[in-house]
């Protein structure tokens, strides 16, 4: 059995039976990744890959195996077991990290089931535990020449444009993956995400503008009009199926996302695995993933990329290396972030997954901006964001109490955050009077007064007639 890089000394991936005569090993990014028969640095007997301890016997327990079924109550944690599986093996990301770290850090960057739970909660889609856990087992297991950063994607990766990506989804290719991710927007509802549609395309949705789901075979004069995918056939006015691999295409557009259009141009190509280190890429093909995942395509050229791997606690960092969660790049050095370390604090649901403050998992970013342990049930606080999740600052005695739930009476001021989400105090006016209730609030273009009327994720205009209007976060919209 083959040991890969960065897992340190008694660590090892285990890569089961598929690997046989294959011979295949790591997946590394520079060498065996890319390949057509990548799926030998796929997943084992037990469906995912892992790292773990080897044990005297010469068996190797393994950490990161993804159930067939997740509940939603455990978004975070199977998805950090598939990501840190994928990371391992193709060795970027979270590879080097030790095994409950990496699962906690990579869960909080699982910005994907953060979209997930949040459909669920406002009633655009249903939820299959066991779509999900496929759907993270074959994540999991992706060739490494089939996943790749985004063209524009120059900068710090941080951590989340490559295993379960918004813009030209790769994973649509799988039916477990569109059952668990995909909304039920049909062709022509309003929306604001791509993930809200069954095809994946949310048309037109800008800046707080509501788009359309995009329709299978439309009319069309950009691509952005059409299914992820599906292109659009300019001469034809429509859109088309994108093209598998060993199809004829034109440029990498033409392939479906996890693939590039080898040996064009000039002329006319076939879809085939994304360049690896040293192979030629096309770094003007805008919206491409351009090399496999570890590299960039610098001066049409693909090369090894330091930041596509996080970096840990006294490591370097800087403008292209990020710092895994819960660590501070400081004079270009990471720095663990405890408690009493300064903190961004941005909102706050009951997500398990909504976790981009600047403070490990376990401690949360308080009242003061500095992270903090989390205040428990009947704790004295500050404000709702000293207290742990599904909790919220009582404003009269000052204790953390339990997150009301629907028709429960509320007030959104002076503390805010008192319903469960993703319920709202609609109604609420005066500064400490409990004089609303915990509602789902109102849709994006209904009437509003204040924005306590609205729903979660929307905010109230202030034109006339004021009405709710979608803000901040592109997760959920229009319908």
């Amino acid at each position: 059995m083959k040991v890969c890089g960065r897992v340190g000394m008694r660590r090892a991936v285990v890569l089961g039976l598929v690997l046989g005569a294959s011979g295949g090993a790591c997946g590394d990014a520079g060498e065996s990744s890319g390949s057509d028969s990548d799926s030998a640095d796929a997943l084992g007997a037990d469906g995912v890959d892992g790292v773990g301890d080897v044990g005297p016997d010469g068996s190797v327990a393994d950490p990161f195996v993804v159930p067939s079924a997740v509940p939603i109550a455990e978004l975070a944690d199977a998805f950090g077991r598939a990501r840190c599986a994928f990371d391992a093996r193709c060795e970027v990301g979270f590879v080097g990290a030790e095994p409950e770290a990496c699962i906690a850090s990579a869960g909080a960057y699982a910005w994907m089931g953060e979209v997930v739970q949040r459909q669920v909660a406002r009633g655009r889609s249903s939820y299959d535990a066991e779509a999900m856990g496929a759907c993270l087992q074959w994540l999991a297991a992706r060739p490494c020449g089939e996943v790749g950063q985004l063209n524009w994607d120059n900068g710090v990766d941080g951590g989340r444009s490559y295993f379960t990506r918004d813009v030209a989804p790769d994973w649509l290719r799988e039916p477990s993956c569109r059952a668990a991710f995909l909304g039920d927007g049909e062709a022509g509802e309003g929306c604001m995400h791509g993930v809200e549609c069954k095809t994946g395309t949310c048309f037109g949705a800008d800046r707080g503008i509501c788009g359309v789901c995009a329709a299978s075979g439309a009319t069309c004069a950009w691509g952005d009009a059409c299914p992820a995918d599906e292109r659009c056939d300019q001469a034809a006015g429509r859109c088309v199926p994108r093209a598998e691999r060993g199809e004829a295409c034109g440029r990498d557009a033409d392939c479906l996302p996890h693939l590039r259009c080898e040996g064009a141009p000039p002329g006319v190509g076939t879809c085939g695995s994304l360049p690896r280190v040293g192979e030629a890429c096309d770094d003007g093909n805008f919206g491409s993933a351009l090399c496999a995942v570890g590299a960039r395509c610098r001066g049409s050229m693909c090369t090894a990329f330091e930041g596509a791997v996080l970096a840990g606690d006294g490591e370097a960092c800087g403008s292209e290396r990020a710092c895994r969660p819960g660590l501070s790049c400081k004079d270009l050095v990471c720095v663990a972030a405890g408690v009493g370390d300064k903190c961004s604090y941005s909102h706050q649901t009951d997500s398990l997954l909504d976790k981009y403050d600047g403070c490990p998992p376990d401690l949360v970013c308080g009242a003061n901006e500095k992270c903090a342990v989390a205040k428990a049930a009947g704790e004295t606080c500050r404000d709702t964001r000293d207290c742990g999740r599904g909790l919220y600052c009582e404003g009269t005695r000052k204790v953390c109490e339990a997150r009301l739930g629907e028709g429960a009476v509320c007030s959104a001021y002076p503390t805010g955050g008192e319903c469960a989400y993703p319920l709202v105090c609609v109604g609420s006016r005066l500064f400490g009077t409990r004089d609303g209730t915990c509602q789902l609030g109102a849709k994006p273009g209904e009437r509003c007064t204040g924005k306590e009327d609205c729903a979660a994720d929307l905010t109230c205009t202030s034109s006339s007639p004021e009405t709710c209007a979608f803000y901040g976060s592109s997760f959920l919209g229009c319908r």
